[in-house]
């Protein structure tokens, strides 16, 4: 309590108030490349402030501000100007593509030797936690091992690293030309200054 009495002077620092435009009308307006690289701070009396991840980001957004402006305002954000400033962008939260997310597999139960072996340790919320973790583990060992089974044989050679091809030995009507033989039965080259 004595460290909150003492602290109360602290405030927070700006960044870490939402965002006065919504990210997903920010990205659409502006479009992903310039999202990742510019974020709107605050809006103050239909001035938007935006930071820029550089000068350059600044200058090149500043230039784009008409359109950029139509994209808002045709989203229903009240904004009559933007002013753009140098600072630290962070790249912009994305939602979870299906592909990131993940089901947990049903914990599977232990085998008797296993579960003695967890038997001997003292602490008994050491030994739930130890129970909890091998069974979740093997649930996810069961789960790989079945995917590999019923995963088509083309879907396993795109997946699995080839190794790199030793030389091939030539086979004889394959084999280049020797030059020097090519060259006799052709007829003389011609040379610059020979007629």
């Amino acid at each position: 309590m004595a460290v909150l009495a003492r602290e109360q002077g602290i405030t927070p620092p700006s960044d870490t108030s939402r965002s006065p435009v919504p990210a997903r009308d920010w990205e659409a307006a502006v479009g992903s490349r310039i999202a990742a690289r510019a974020r709107p701070v605050k809006l103050e009396r239909g001035v938007l402030h935006v930071r820029a991840a550089s000068s350059t980001w600044a200058q090149e957004l500043s230039m784009l501000c008409e359109p950029i402006l139509a994209q808002l305002k045709a989203r229903g954000i009240a904004v009559e100007s933007l002013r753009f400033r140098v600072g630290p962008v962070d790249p912009p939260e994305r939602a979870k593509t299906r592909g990131d997310v993940r089901t947990a597999p049903p914990a599977v139960k232990l085998p008797e030797a296993l579960a003695a072996q967890i038997e001997h340790v003292a602490d008994e919320a050491l030994r739930e936690a130890i129970r909890r973790a091998a069974a979740k583990n093997l649930g996810w060992q069961r789960m790989r091992a079945s995917r590999k089974r019923t995963a088509p044989p083309e879907a396993e050679t795109a997946t699995t690293t080839r190794a790199a091809r030793g030389p091939r030995p030539v086979a004889p009507e394959n084999a280049p030309q020797d030059r020097a033989g090519a060259q006799s039965s052709a007829a003389p080259r011609r040379t610059r200054g020979s007629t």
